[in-house]
């Protein structure tokens, strides 16, 4: 068979017969000047996703006896300009060395974006959780000066014009409303435009201590953000009785609406039931929740843990009521992490031997299944277990 070779592929023939010269010759005539130490992309994507942020709390508010509000700003020790910035919505996840251990916990930010941008700072909003470790030492003990190592900004409950409709309800239960409250900032800044009712339940009066907060919200997105509170243990001329019902939704409710909800699992299955008659679409509906109570398995055993971390091996002590990541932080082991309800896959890990326990919100891609990637945060061990982790 024939077959004619026009006079273009002829050239594409002789100019690929001499790449690897003319390569050479290009390399030998470049000038040996080095290469710039970073690049404007670069730069641009350490501002927006920096890999970590050193930060040290510069003011603490008490609102309540077990509620306190923490503005964190930068440490100028460190050679970092500007904090990240962060859509309305999200949350941080706050590191420290505690009592010879490292715990690392996510707080849903209460400022607003513009704060970020224009002042360097975060606040967030930390109740005093039962049992909890990490709220009670900041709540106690936290002075302001202290350091935290925190991650960059991120979540699932943020609003997106393109997925979200105009009108937004926000379904939320106590501290859970922090992130609406940095929403309703947003508006009231101009940052984002949509219409938001945020509606939260509380058990007594007393238990608003968001009044100064709604005042300006309220104030300045002229009525584009509304509060309404709900107040099941007691009564009052001021706020509606009982519980967030799909009565009250409806109410205040603006056809298309999207609900977002935010709060314990408890509030979650309840609201999540709530709200079914009312027929909203999937992608209308954002969810965040919180772990408020025991994920784990009905068994109480120690386990032994090979951690590969890198070209190190590290040999641990783990319990069946421990998920691998608290048995890792308290051993000082510390990898990456952000949601810390086993969606984000910050913690992602290898698992080479042994059996565990994954909780019900324990959520990985099929690739990372086929090769036994799992989330750390999730996870419960029933056996000696052996992984590879990627060190923070």
């Amino acid at each position: 068979m024939k077959v004619k070779v026009s006079l273009f592929s002829l050239s594409d023939k002789l100019h690929f017969k001499h790449l690897k010269r003319d390569r050479l010759k290009k390399i030998s005539l470049s000038p040996s000047t080095p290469l710039k130490a970073s690049y404007k992309s670069e730069e641009i994507a350490n501002i927006y996703h920096p890999y970590k942020q050193h930060l040290i709390i510069t003011k603490i508010e008490e609102l309540s006896s077990d509620i306190k509000l923490f503005t964190l700003s930068l440490d100028k020790k460190y050679p970092c300009k500007d904090i990240a910035p962060f859509k309305a919505g999200s949350h941080i996840n706050l590191i420290k060395e505690i009592d010879n251990g490292i715990i690392s916990r996510a707080y849903t930010l209460f400022s607003s974006p513009k704060e970020a941008l224009k002042e360097n700072n975060y606040r967030i909003l930390v109740k005093r959780k039962e049992g909890g470790i990490f709220s009670s030492y900041l709540i106690d003990k936290c002075q302001v000066g202290d350091t935290f190592i925190v991650s960059e900004p991120a979540g699932f409950l943020t609003y997106n014009r393109l997925r979200d409709e105009n009108d937004v309800i926000a379904l939320a239960s106590s501290t859970a409303i922090s992130g609406f409250i940095s929403m309703g900032y947003a508006i009231a800044d101009k940052i984002e435009d949509f219409n938001l009712t945020i509606i939260c339940g509380l058990r007594t009066e007393k238990d608003n201590i968001y009044t100064p907060y709604v005042e300006d919200i309220e104030k300045r997105s002229q009525g584009k953000v509304k509060f309404v509170f709900v107040i099941s243990d007691e009564k009052s001329e001021n706020y509606e009785q009982g519980f967030i019902t799909k009565e009250i939704i409806q109410k205040y409710a603006r056809t298309p609406y999207s609900i977002f909800i935010s709060g314990s699992q408890d509030f979650i299955s309840y609201i999540t039931k709530e709200i079914a008659p009312l027929n909203i679409i999937k992608k209308d509906i954002r969810i965040e929740r919180s772990i408020d109570k025991y994920m784990g398995p009905d068994i109480n055993k120690e386990v032994n843990i090979k951690v590969h971390d890198r070209d190190e091996i590290i040999n641990i002590k783990g319990t069946s009521k421990e998920t691998l990541m608290t048995a890792l932080e308290r051993n000082k082991i510390l990898i990456r992490s952000n949601c810390h309800v086993g969606g984000c896959g910050c913690c992602r890990v290898r698992l080479i031997t042994g059996e565990v326990y994954k909780t019900i919100f324990h959520g990985v891609r099929e690739a990372d299944q086929k090769y036994n990637y799992l989330h750390a945060c999730a996870i419960y061990p029933l056996s000696d277990l052996e992984v590879e982790i990627y060190h923070y």
